[in-house]
């Protein structure tokens, strides 16, 4: 029995060191799942009960401080979310839905801070709406990221966020 328990910890180590290097190997590089990219287009390829997530290979910084997304269609279910998330996020989730992302539901107007139950946070978004988000530059001086979205080049609110 010992020897069954070392051979599974040896595993456990090896699968360990693999998920680390998958994620050093996926930095600074766009990743995407269930997304056709086509340019500066991005279309989702999956059926309606699949999540669907594109990760931009840069992060936001104070001088790259802000994205658009513009909907061209919003498809059967309209699910369509704009935020922020880590690099290595799981792109089988809905961004805002798992620890350390944030992002606005363009389905229902709400905000979800990193899990899956959202707060009424702005209107809903249909075919035609530009969702954008952003962090405040200055905010990263403060050891915080003061997180933003807008519709239609309009702010809809915000959030503060502790950095290290």
């Amino acid at each position: 029995m010992e020897d069954f328990n070392l051979h599974y910890r040896f595993l456990n180590w090896r699968r360990r060191i693999r998920e680390i290097r998958e994620v050093r190997a996926v930095r600074h590089q766009e990743r995407y799942k269930r997304i056709l990219v086509d340019g500066d287009i991005l279309s989702y390829h999956g059926n309606s009960d699949e999540v669907g997530c594109y990760v931009a290979p840069r992060s936001l910084t104070k001088e790259n401080n802000y994205f658009e997304v513009c909907i061209v269609d919003t498809g059967v279910r309209g699910t369509i979310a704009v935020g922020l998330v880590p690099q290595y996020y799981k792109l089988d989730h809905q961004p805002g839905w798992l620890p350390h992302s944030v992002a606005y539901h363009a389905d229902d107007g709400k905000l979800f801070n990193g899990n899956g139950v959202g707060q009424q946070f702005g209107p809903k978004c249909l075919a035609g709406d530009r969702i954008g988000c952003g962090v405040h530059p200055e905010s990263f001086d403060r050891g915080m990221a003061t997180v933003f979205f807008t519709r239609n080049g309009k702010e809809v609110g915000g959030e503060v966020y502790f950095i290290s």
